[in-house]
Formats: C-alpha cells, structure tokens, sequence
C-alpha cells in the first residue's frame, strides 16, 4: 500500500464529524508542536525519579530526528529513547 492510501483508507471508513471530533481531541491532548508532548515526557521523568526510576519511552525514528536537541538532553539525564520505526 502506498503511504497516502492507508490514510484515505482510513478517511473512507469514518463520517466528516468523528473526524473533526478525533482531530480536536488530538490537538487539545498533544498539541500542534511537539512542546505539549515534551512537558508531558518531563513531568513523567520527573515524577518516576521521585521512585529512583529512570523511563523509557519508545520513540519512532521520524520524531527523534525532528527533535534532536530534546531526545539528546532526555538521553543525557538518563531516560531510553529506543528509535522503534525510522521511514527514510
């Protein structure tokens, strides 16, 4: 299947209005930009340290390329970013 026909697949089978529903739950929970995102994995990390635990968050290969600076310094205070999906 080619990359763009998974997700027409996917529009094919759901109504105009769950999609606009999903797509705003999406947004409110995660953001547009990664910093939402970022602000949740920090306070994960900081709330597990309190228990001397350090986390690993799978991450696909597309998000830890685009988010360089953020995966590296989740790396060097100890967090696994291991990369599950690299498409190139």
């Amino acid at each position: 299947m080619q990359k763009f026909d998974k997700v027409i697949h996917w529009l094919k089978r759901r109504n105009p209005h769950y999609i606009v529903l999903r797509l705003a739950a999406l947004v409110q929970r995660y953001g547009i930009t990664g910093a939402k995102a970022q602000r949740r994995t920090l306070d994960c990390v900081r709330m597990l340290d309190r228990y001397g635990c350090s986390p690993t968050f799978p991450t696909p290969g597309g998000v830890v390329k685009r988010m360089a600076c953020f995966a590296a310094s989740c790396k060097t205070s100890g967090q696994s970013l291991p990369c599950i999906a690299m498409i190139i």
